[in-house]
């Protein structure tokens, strides 16, 4: 057990005080593992060889959560207690003084849940061992081991971001989480005890392994398909949490979070890719719209949202996963768009309820990638042509020239 912020419910300080929960698989069942992810031996050993935890620190066959706080890609320590009961207070005293030193196994102890958390989430979703995901041991079940999540709590490589970096199946991706500064932006927060970020940071594995094979992770690299992984993290984060703001534990603004919109309340369509990222420039301080893969993909995120409130969070999140292994490498949004009608027959979903939601938002069946230049993929397109038809089996007819 341990004392943690619970998922899916409770992600962040804010959201409601710390409780103990179980080390034994997600969701909590009697004390037992799921049985579909965990061989028996996991599930009938003793105490300190049960599903995610091997033997007293906060180490097992998904995740090893450490301390880094010099930044050095190197385990500091891990949380430990002889009973494997990760009880540790949580003073919340980096908010309240600056200093983040008393919740430091606190912190440890919270991302190694969260890690296992949704490692047994993604795994019901179809994120197994032939899919690429982070395991020490794939039991021969396919796939390679020797990759379970290494995630730094209180990272001392960066302020005010996370990230997940991503390597081909058989090589360990790691997780960094760091303290958040009162700069102006940001309230003074640990990234580690938010829920949103942890889950948004974990999806980027997901996409990695899942887009164009678990072989090939420089499947999302430039503008097109760079905001598709931000937009599918953000996604994936606002579904299993419930709530369509993204990071409200650690900005300064929380209706909206660390992005410019709550999803529930949007106005982003496809029309507007490439332009929402506004900046000063050059000697002339000329104000031009840019490209951002953060920005843009809250376009992606927002249709995503749109999509899960007109199917229900169960459908949307198995149908989201399935369309990722339909997703070609290096796509474009429109590409995404056809992976996700590609997989909605299956289970039992009528593409023309995936149009809809699409073409409400300018992902209609006239719309279009104006230009790409010649040789290169389609996630170079900057330009795009908006259209608000579904196709003429919906009940649609293109827009006049």
């Amino acid at each position: 057990r341990g004392s943690v912020f619970r998922a899916a419910g409770v992600p962040h300080p804010d959201a409601g005080a710390p409780t103990s929960e179980p080390f034994t698989g997600w969701p909590a069942t009697a004390g037992d593992c799921p049985a579909g992810i965990y061989p028996a031996q996991f599930r009938s050993g003793s105490l300190l060889q049960r599903c995610w935890v091997t033997g007293i620190e906060t180490a097992g066959n998904n995740v090893s959560a450490c301390l880094d706080a010099d930044g050095n890609n190197q385990c500091d320590w891990r949380a430990t207690n002889p009973l494997a009961q990760f009880a540790f207070p949580f003073t919340n005293s980096y908010a309240a003084s600056g200093d983040a030193v008393p919740d430091r196994q606190a912190a440890v102890t919270n991302l190694f849940y969260w890690n296992n958390v949704l490692h047994d989430w993604l795994y019901s979703l179809g994120f197994d061992e032939t899919s690429g995901n982070f395991q020490a041991d794939n039991y021969g079940r396919g796939g390679f081991g020797v990759d379970a999540v290494q995630a730094d709590a209180q990272d001392g490589a960066g302020l005010n971001s996370a990230n997940f970096a991503t390597p081909p199946d058989g090589s360990a991706p790691r997780m960094q989480a760091y303290l958040f500064t009162d700069n102006g932006s940001f309230r003074r927060r640990d990234s580690t005890f938010d829920g949103d970020v942890l889950t948004h940071e974990y999806i980027h594995g997901l996409t990695l392994r899942l887009v164009g094979g678990p072989f090939n992770t420089n499947s999302l690299p430039l503008w097109q398909s760079g905001a598709l992984g931000e937009g599918w993290s953000d996604a994936y984060a606002a579904s299993f949490t419930s709530d369509p703001v993204i990071g409200e534990y650690l900005s300064a603004t929380p209706a909206t979070g660390i992005r410019s919109v709550a999803y529930n309340n949007s106005p982003y369509t496809f029309g507007r890719f490439g332009v929402l990222y506004r900046r000063n420039v050059g000697p002339l301080n000329l104000i031009i719209d840019l490209p951002q893969v953060h920005r843009d993909g809250e376009i992606w995120a927002t249709v995503l949202w749109d999509l899960r409130a007109a199917l229900g969070k169960t459908t949307f999140e198995q149908l989201v996963t399935n369309a990722l292994k339909l997703t070609p490498s290096r796509p474009s949004m429109l590409d995404a768009r056809t992976a996700l009608l590609q997989a909605a027959p299956a289970l039992g979903v009528s593409p023309c309820a995936v149009w809809t939601v699409f073409a409400g938002r300018g992902f209609g069946a006239s719309a279009a990638l104006n230009h790409i230049q010649s040789g290169l993929t389609n996630d170079t397109a900057l330009s795009v042509y908006e259209a608000f038809d579904p196709p003429a089996s919906c009940g649609g007819a293109p827009p006049q020239t």
